[in-house]
């Protein structure tokens, strides 16, 4: 009973305890050039352009991003003028490119009628290459005595500029906030950035990581004294462990005003293993020590996991999870604790 005990408290908790312990917006006016002048009563001004994540729906292939063109749009005539989102058209390489509506479907412009005298203002979004050259084209619609009249403005945008770039930059934000986490928890690597980053105190955080694992096992599953200073060295070496063999992919999905989405993606380390070879062992040290103490047992064990957990190696498959970061401050992005991210360390280690 007290083997069973020992590996129910050193295996399963120690899984559930690394579990739950950590439980832009740039003008563009220089990258723009075009025709700002009236075409038929009607001045359009792009007034802020800047790469976005696409949405799910949009069908974006692996690289590409999505391009937010916010523009105004005044009608200088007598008449009301209908303008709709099928009036502009993005061409890159003289190819058009694919527009798209946003995850928050407000954002997005379907059309409108404006009035003699009043402007609007409105958003466009399309499928994008980051670092291209865009050609942006509104073409206004008019009827002379019957016959349909066509004109366009035109606009080129410099995707490459330096101002829109680092919009694509700032996209990946939430994926440094990940990667501060795991360097600190799983890495056990000191990351300058985290405090930056997340807005997290790295060491209450880390503090509080280390204290959950040893309120973990020194639970109701087990009584007495507790090998604090074997535990520990067990801790650092799954950290160097999980440092050397999982490196991890780390992907923003998606961006919704304050909340964030990120896909963490690594091979796990196969650390169940140990299971019969650690119990193999302390069952001979129990035969062969019939008067040790439960204690004298818990070093035995963690000694013997921690010299062999240098044999562990990561699984062939791939695991994947997606964590959720609300943001905090300008460029932070934090753990989102109303949100389910028990599964952070499956990418990381499986006892299994």
């Amino acid at each position: 009973m007290v083997l069973k005990r020992f590996f129910i408290v050193a295996l399963l908790l120690v899984l559930s305890a690394i579990a739950s312990a950590c439980s832009a917006s740039t003008s563009s006016k220089e990258a723009v050039k075009g025709n700002e002048e009236n075409a038929k009563n009607v001045e359009i001004k792009l007034e802020n352009i800047e790469y976005q994540l696409p949405s799910k729906s949009a069908g974006a292939e692996e690289g590409q991003l999505g391009l937010k063109i916010d523009f105004s749009l005044k009608n200088n005539g007598e008449k009301s003028v209908n303008v709709s989102e099928s009036d502009f058209e993005l061409y890159s390489n003289d190819m058009k490119l694919e527009s798209y509506d946003p995850e928050n479907y407000k954002e997005g412009f379907s059309g409108t009628s404006v009035a003699a005298g009043k402007k609007i203002n409105g958003s466009l979004f399309y499928i994008v290459d980051k670092g291209n050259k865009f050609e942006l084209i509104y073409i206004v619609q008019s009827f002379i005595e019957g016959v349909r009249e066509e004109k366009t403005i035109e606009f080129e945008i410099d995707g490459s500029d330096e101002k829109i770039l680092k919009t694509a930059e700032k996209l990946q934000d939430p994926s440094k906030s990940v990667q501060a986490y795991i360097d600190v928890f799983y890495y056990g690597k000191d990351n300058p950035n985290f405090e930056k980053w997340t807005g997290d105190n790295k060491e209450e955080n880390l503090r509080a990581f280390d204290e959950s694992l040893m309120k973990a096992l020194t639970g109701p599953s087990l009584v007495g004294e507790v090998d604090e200073a074997g535990l520990k060295n067990l801790i650092t070496v799954m950290r160097s462990a999980m440092h050397e063999k999982v490196p991890a992919k780390i992907v923003t999905k998606s961006i919704s005003k304050d909340t964030a989405i990120v896909e963490l993606t690594a091979k796990p380390l196969e650390a169940g293993v140990l299971k019969p070879i650690v119990e193999e062992k302390a069952q001979d040290f129990i035969t062969s020590s019939p008067n040790a103490s439960e204690l004298d047992l818990q070093k035995f064990a963690f000694k013997t996991m921690t010299d062999e957990f240098k044999n562990v190696q990561p699984s062939d498959e791939d695991v994947t999870i997606e964590l959720q970061l609300k943001k905090v401050g300008d460029d932070q992005w934090k753990m989102d604790n109303d949100y389910k991210n028990e599964d952070f360390s499956k990418p990381f280690i499986n006892f299994e």
